[in-house]
This record gives structure tokens, sequence and C-alpha cells, in this order.
């Protein structure tokens, strides 16, 4: 990954496919002197809930962490409809739609719609492959940017 990729709480992997937040980036004068702090996993964690220790890993060891199913359930996402390979989710009331376009590259297409105060409706749809890509479109958009990446101890 790319510091400009990262942002404050996204969920990266390090080198041994381990799930953690970021809470830091450290540029250095390439990648291999450019840090990424994370929090460390221990049992469940959301935003704090729960005591965590910090690490700081090198970007060129942080993997972005692929979306899927599981990860939305855990964090909210209802899913409405099922057919032979069809698995759409939703949430905040419809206006956030998830639809699994392949599961062996986790790509998804993301719907959101979202009215402005004295503005015009908005809606947008993109192609989201990691927990970051969805975080930064929850956030850009003024959503509850909380996902739970993990069950309690994993």
């Amino acid at each position: 990954m790319k510091p400009n990729e990262l942002q404050i709480y996204d969920w990266v992997l390090d080198k041994e496919n381990l799930k953690h937040t970021v809470v830091g980036v450290d540029l250095g004068a390439d990648e291999d002197h450019t840090a990424v702090t994370v929090r460390v996993m221990e049992g469940w964690y959301s935003y704090g809930d729960l005591a965590h220790t910090t690490d700081v890993v090198r970007i060129i060891e942080v993997k972005p962490l692929p979306l899927t199913a599981d990860i939305l359930e855990l964090s909210g996402f209802e899913r409405t409809r099922m057919g032979i390979g069809l698995k759409i989710y939703k949430r905040d009331g419809g206006n956030i739609y998830l639809e699994e376009k392949d599961p062996n590259t986790h790509e998804w297409l993301l719907a959101i719609r979202r009215r402005f105060p004295a503005s015009d409706r908005c809606e947008v749809e993109m192609r989201v492959h990691y927990v970051h890509e969805l975080q930064h479109a929850l956030r850009l958009f003024d959503f509850d940017d909380k996902i739970i990446a993990c069950k309690e101890g994993k």
C-alpha cells in the first residue's frame, strides 16, 4: 500500500495477515523508511472499546484487507436478496447498498444515496475491493464508518 491510501482507523493486514487499525503514518524518505503505526488486536476491538497496544510496521508490510460478506454482516449490513451467486447488503435505511460482483476478487458495487442540507440528493456508484475503500466512501458521505473486521478473539 502507499501512504496516501491510508487514513486513521483504516483496517489493514500485516505481513502475517493479522488485522489492525491504522493510528498514524510516519513518512520517510522512501517506502523502506515509511512506518505505519497500528493498533494491535487483542480480542474484539472497535474504536478503543478494549485495551490495545500499538506497534510500528514498515508500509511495505501493510496490505489491504479484502471486503467480505462476513465483515459486512459484523458491521451492521443486512442481506436483502439472495439468488444464485447474488449477494446484496444494505445499511442506514437503505442509503448504502453493496452488491457482490466477484467473490474471487472481492469486488463489490457500492451505491450510496445521500441528501445534504441546502443541496440536491447525491448518488454515487463505485467498485470497492477492500475495507479501507468502503471506509473512505462512508466518511466522504458523512456516514458512520465503524467497520468491525473480526469477531471476538479472531
